[in-house]
C-alpha cells in the first residue's frame, strides 16, 4: 500500500476540523489545520506506528502500575500512620495498665488496712464487751459488799448498843458489890519483875505506900486489893 504524508510518526485525531496528534518520540501533543481528507502511510511506517502505539500502551500500563504502586505506597503511609497510632495507643494502654496496677496495689493495701482496722475494731469491741461484763460483775460485787457492809454496820451498832448496855449493867453490879469498898483512881502503874522475868504489880504495896505518904495512914489491913 502506498501512502503519502507530511506528518511525523504520530497518532492523529480530528477535532472540529483541526488535526491533533501525539508525537510518539517526544510525547508532545500537536495540532494543525487539516490539509487532506485522507492520510496515506507505507507498510513500514504503519508497522512503526503500531510498534510505537504498543510501546505507548505498554508505557501507559507501566504508568498505571506506577500509579497503583503509588496508591499502595499511600496505603503503606497510611498503614505506617495507623501503626504509629497503634503504638501510641499501646503506650497509652501500657501507661494506663501501669496506673491501673498501681491503683490496684493501693486498693489492695487499703483493703488490707481496712481489714486490719476491722479486726482491731472487733478485738476492741470484744475486749470492751468483756470489760463491760467484768464491770457489771464488779458493780454487782460492790453492791453486794455495800449491802453486806451496811448489814455489818447495823450489826456492829447493835453489838455496840448491847455492849454499852452490858457495860452499864456490869458497872451497876460492881457498884452494888463495892458499896463498902474504896476505889482509888489516877494511880500510876508500878511494874516489878519476878524470878521468871514476868512483870507484875503489887497493888496492895502500892496502895499502902500512897496512903502512908499522902494521908499518913499506917498499919492498914486490907481484906482484898485488886486492880480494875
Amino acid at each position: 500500500m502506498s501512502v503519502e504524508s507530511n506528518l511525523p510518526a504520530c497518532i492523529a485525531c480530528m477535532y472540529e476540523g483541526d488535526l491533533s496528534y501525539l508525537d510518539l518520540d517526544t510525547g508532545r501533543i500537536f495540532s494543525a489545520a487539516r490539509e487532506h481528507d485522507t492520510v496515506t502511510l507505507t507498510s513500514s511506517e504503519f508497522d512503526t506506528l503500531m510498534n510505537k502505539f504498543d510501546m505507548l500502551q505498554t508505557n501507559l500500563e507501566k504508568i498505571a502500575n506506577i500509579e497503583k504502586c503509588i496508591g499502595k505506597l499511600d496505603k503503606l503511609d497510611k498503614l505506617d500512620a495507623i501503626e504509629i497510632s497503634i503504638k501510641d495507643i499501646e503506650v497509652k494502654l501500657y501507661d494506663k495498665d501501669h496506673r491501673f496496677t498501681s491503683v490496684e496495689k493501693n486498693t489492695n493495701a487499703l483493703e488490707s488496712t481496712a481489714q486490719f482496722l476491722s479486726d482491731e475494731y472487733d478485738t476492741v469491741k470484744k475486749n470492751q464487751s468483756e470489760q463491760n461484763k467484768q464491770l457489771a460483775e464488779h458493780s454487782k460485787t460492790i453492791h453486794d459488799l455495800s449491802t453486806e457492809n451496811q448489814c455489818l454496820k447495823e450489826s456492829l451498832m447493835d453489838i455496840q448498843y448491847q455492849y454499852c448496855q452490858i457495860k452499864t449493867q456490869l458497872l451497876d453490879s460492881k457498884c452494888r458489890e463495892m458499896r463498902d469498898n474504896l476505889v482509888f483512881t489516877n494511880i500510876d502503874e508500878i511494874l516489878n519483875t519476878n524470878a521468871y522475868g514476868k512483870q507484875y504489880e503489887n497493888t496492895e504495896n502500892v496502895l499502902s505506900e500512897i496512903l502512908s505518904a499522902r494521908l499518913h495512914l499506917t498499919d492498914i489491913k486490907f481484906e482484898r486489893v485488886h486492880q480494875c
